[in-house]
């Protein structure tokens, strides 16, 4: 019930205001940019000056290391990185959970099987990486064929990817 805004409408106020309005709109709400650290990370303090409580703040993988995941009542708010491929990332891998717990799926957790990698993949992190690519099955063996183009800025693996396979932090 109540007042409805077109998409395109724009709106006046501080982040917080936002925010509280957003929650007035909508079950979920998602941000996108200013969940780091900086001068001009101002997600964190928005959420709470709009009265959500911050669940937890980063999580440790790369992409997808920014963000800030809060609730507001029943209300689920998702702060999430201003680069494409860490947001997006993030969303798949944390957000979604949630999501779908929301809306009642008993069996909200992704999907998890052991993949070798395809083709080699020569980056190094001291944190888990996230890698998209392509499942596939050879000799009875899940594997993963990893597309170039894996940086926190690039979605363009994103083209005809399946999956995404965890690597441990290290290798």
């Amino acid at each position: 019930q109540g007042e409805r805004m077109a998409l395109n409408t724009p709106i006046q106020g501080s982040s917080a205001d936002i925010l509280k309005k957003a929650m007035l709109e909508c079950d979920v709400v998602l941000i996108t940019g200013g969940a780091s650290v900086g001068d001009f990370d101002v997600t964190p303090k928005a959420m709470e000056k709009a009265g959500i409580r911050l669940l937890f703040q980063g999580v440790d993988m790369k992409p997808g290391k920014a963000c800030e995941y809060g609730v507001c009542g029943e209300k689920l708010v998702c702060g999430l990185s201003g680069h494409p491929s860490s947001s997006l990332t993030n969303l798949l891998l944390v957000g979604l959970a949630g999501l779908r717990k929301m809306s009642g799926i008993k069996d909200y957790l992704p999907k998890e099987i052991d993949l070798v990698l395809a083709n080699d993949f020569g980056k190094q992190s001291k944190n888990d990486r996230v890698i998209r690519g392509t499942l596939m099955i050879e000799d009875g063996i899940a594997k993963i064929r990893v597309p170039k183009g894996q940086g926190n800025v690039m979605i363009s693996s994103t083209i005809g990817s399946d999956c995404v396979a965890v690597v441990p932090g290290g290798r």
